[in-house]
């Protein structure tokens, strides 16, 4: 897997430039890469489950202000660091964290090379026997153990208005919690969540088997209010979520789905959470401008036998937007999603 280009721009600090490098190396599990930017790598950098989905670098070399809870040490005015913060998911399970971490770095002859990573704070978000939780720990020594973890229950299962709770068995699947930077104790945060369906053989009124299905759903922290964003179904076949991220602004969310039965496929929908509007990102690519990278032996396969063997899959979030895999015929190739101008471009 290689790393998406990363463009050093003269409004880009270089130090900022290995710890994205560094951390997208992570996304795409390429170790080997990942510990030459690191003095003292160790063994294991990454592992199935829960992975990495996205980052974002937050600053540089600056002193926090006297009141954050984690403070400017004497090993930092020695050297020059990058705070930047990682989130992690679980495959198809409601299992969200957040990773802040100070990155310490010093001159090598390519650049920066990361000396040593200082955790700083973690937040979880994840449900357990019909309840959300979520978990907030500071790193920093100076923090009383008293205060720390902070845990709060946000809400039950039986907190959900019953009008957006599917009329067959359910459980939580994939969420994703964005965290503003000037929330306090985590209250002021967004979650959204999945309610999976499953197939328990009952039938629908002309006979035939329920298929499972996805719900959507939103929860903000302050309001204490749910909304219902999407519910997505398909008669001849299951749907089942994969994986679901947010981005670093909170404005989108990307929900990877299966769908079983003869169109089996893997496909990405990317939502707008302030409208609820989706876009289907397969619908976005020309399939044209692939067939010349595609070893196709058969002359007679149309465009549409094409379209339905392409398979989608969310890799992460950036600031430019939601960069993603598709592949054709066993063959992959990486794109660049931006949301806001609805534009998919070669990464």
């Amino acid at each position: 897997t290689k790393i998406i280009k990363i463009e050093l721009s003269a409004g880009k600090e270089e130090k900022e430039f290995t710890v994205e490098r560094y951390l997208q190396a992570l996304i795409l599990r390429d170790e080997d890469y990942a510990k030459s930017l690191m003095k003292n790598p160790p063994e294991l950098l990454t592992i199935s489950n829960p992975r990495y989905v996205g980052f974002k670098i937050l600053e540089s070399s600056r002193k926090q202000d006297k009141n954050q809870a984690y403070k400017e040490s004497e090993s930092d005015k020695a050297g020059e660091y990058v705070d930047a913060e990682v989130y992690l998911s679980y495959t198809a399970h409601p299992y969200f964290m957040i990773e802040k971490s100070r990155y310490y770095l010093s001159s090598h002859e390519s650049g920066y090379i990361i000396d040593n990573i200082e955790p700083l704070e973690n937040i979880q978000v994840y449900e357990k026997n019909g309840v959300v939780y979520l978990e907030k720990e500071l790193k920093n020594q100076a923090v009383a153990q008293s205060e720390n973890p902070i845990k709060l229950e946000l809400f039950k299962q039986d907190d959900i208005p019953v009008e957006f709770l599917p009329d067959v068995p359910f459980r939580f699947s994939c969420l994703a919690y964005y965290n503003p930077e000037d929330t306090t104790e985590g209250t002021d945060g967004m979650l959204i969540f999945t309610l999976q369906t499953f197939d328990n053989g009952q039938q629908n009124t002309n006979g035939k088997s329920k298929k499972p299905s996805v719900s959507l759903l939103s929860y903000s922290l302050k309001e204490k209010n749910f909304k219902l964003i999407d519910k997505i179904s398909e008669p001849s076949g299951g749907i089942m979520c994969t994986n679901l991220t947010i981005n670093s602004t909170g404005q989108y969310a990307a929900m990877d789905l299966f769908m079983e039965g003869p169109q089996m496929k893997n496909y990405t929908l990317v939502y707008d959470l302030s409208s609820a509007e989706k876009v289907d990102i397969v619908d976005l690519l020309e399939i044209s401008n692939y067939q010349s990278t595609i070893d196709i032996q058969d002359d007679d396969l149309n465009e549409d036998y094409i379209s339905q063997s392409i398979n989608l899959n969310s890799v992460f979030w950036n600031k430019n937007g939601l960069v993603f895999s598709v592949r054709i015929y066993q063959q992959s190739m990486n794109f660049n999603y931006q949301p806001e101008l609805k534009k998919v471009e070669a990464s």
